[in-house]
């Protein structure tokens, strides 16, 4: 869960008590904040540093003072402590007796709301989880009590998560998250990134970008999802990917940010040997012949339309819509359909005498490749390195154009 990575062992308590240690550098404060003993909390931060074999606190005689790696835990610590209270706070209408939630939020609570959120249901997430129904409902039903948001709804027979809890699951995943970087690096363990691939993606800059850091970081873990922009944006947001590469948006979503790294051109597609390759066909004669054309809301749909629509003439037959650059390339060698594609992604087909762009009267269209981040996002320092990859594997992908 969580991209793959397990939730670490940690006391939710001991964490807000360490981070009011480190603001106050005092113990004590941090002990009366959190209402408890100062032996119990020395205990508490010493099973942490423990847990992430590095040394947090310097002990000094005059109170206490942050090592370099506790600083950096701190952050974030802070940063999912944060996520957190977001997602107990979203929507509810908060009783003066549970004025901060978030203190009385446990792990155990935050593991089965993401378990019910990933499989579904409650016998799925127990399974999951290799717990009891029970052990899954009594968390969930006191995170209802202390939230006062209804989490769990019927759906049929089987209880499953209400959109209000998905809300929540959200934010618990990006807090859950935070808490999973600062283990690993304070560890100093080689991290973890997951990528959504857009289609044209898929074959130019990301392949290029993963080479390089496979190879300069042999132990790194990469995982690649492919899917449809709907689909990658929203599990960007959900804190399931870390990064999205594709085609930029003129409004990207509003919780994200996004980042030029290429200016792509594409053209009309056809195989060799096609009857409209080796002259420059009119509209008219490219119209004649059926089309693939991209899925519904996608960039190149709405430029196959406009490029038609603007000039006056009926659009041709698209019998076929598809997303998949690798079924496309598969019909267009066996037929006489056309499409709009990138250069780079029939390279090979061109290369191997199978593909070719058709001159014609569409001027190639310019199509600008970036990624995509969450707008509060604090990438790991492997995820800093791909985003460093991804830029210089841009640059050199436009010299070799140029």
């Amino acid at each position: 869960m969580t991209n793959g990575l397990a939730i670490p062992e940690l006391n939710l308590r001991h964490i807000r008590a360490l981070i009011i240690a480190a603001q106050e550098n005092s113990l004590s404060a941090a002990a009366l904040a959190v209402d408890l003993s100062q032996p119990a909390l020395t205990q508490g931060i010493g099973s942490i540093e423990t847990k992430l074999a590095v040394r947090i606190f310097d002990r000094l005689p005059h109170g206490l003072r942050l090592t370099r790696e506790g600083e950096q835990i701190v952050i974030r610590f802070r940063r999912a402590l944060d996520y957190l209270g977001e997602g107990l706070k979203n929507g509810a209408a908060i009783s003066r007796r549970q004025a901060r939630p978030e203190h009385h939020l446990t792990l155990v609570q935050v593991k089965a709301l993401l378990l019910l959120s990933e499989t579904g249901g409650i016998a799925a997430a127990a399974r999951m989880g290799e717990l009891s129904k029970p052990a899954i409902l009594r968390p969930l039903k006191a995170l209802e009590t202390l939230s006062q948001i209804e989490l769990l709804e019927k759906n049929g027979r089987i209880l499953t998560l209400s959109r209000a809890g998905h809300r929540m699951a959200r934010k618990f995943r990006l807090g859950i998250n935070e808490l999973v970087i600062a283990c690993r690096e304070a560890a100093r363990q080689t991290d973890h990134i997951s990528i959504g691939a857009m289609a044209l993606a898929r074959s130019m800059l990301l392949p290029v970008a993963l080479a390089e850091l496979a190879r300069t970081t042999p132990l790194a873990q990469m995982n690649v999802v492919d899917g449809s922009a709907r689909e990658l944006f929203s599990a960007l947001r959900n804190g399931v990917l870390d990064l999205v590469i594709g085609a930029l948006r003129e409004e990207p979503p509003p919780e994200l940010r996004q980042e030029l790294l290429l200016r792509d051109r594409i053209a009309v597609i056809g195989r060799v040997g096609h009857p409209l390759a080796g002259h420059r066909p009119s509209l008219d004669e490219l119209a004649r012949y059926p089309w693939i054309v991209g899925p519904r809301t996608s960039y190149l749909l709405d430029q196959w339309q406009q490029i038609f629509d603007r000039a006056g003439i009926e659009r041709p037959k698209a019998p076929i819509q598809c997303a998949s650059v690798t079924t496309i390339r598969g019909v267009l060698t066996r037929s006489d359909f056309l499409t709009l594609l990138s250069r780079d992604q029939i390279a090979i087909e061109m290369s191997a005498g199978l593909l070719t762009p058709i001159e014609s009267e569409i001027p190639d269209t310019i199509r600008t490749i970036g990624v995509f981040t969450r707008r509060d996002w604090l990438p790991s320092a492997l995820q800093e390195r791909f985003l460093t990859q991804l830029r210089m594997s841009a640059r050199t992908l436009h010299m070799e154009r140029s």
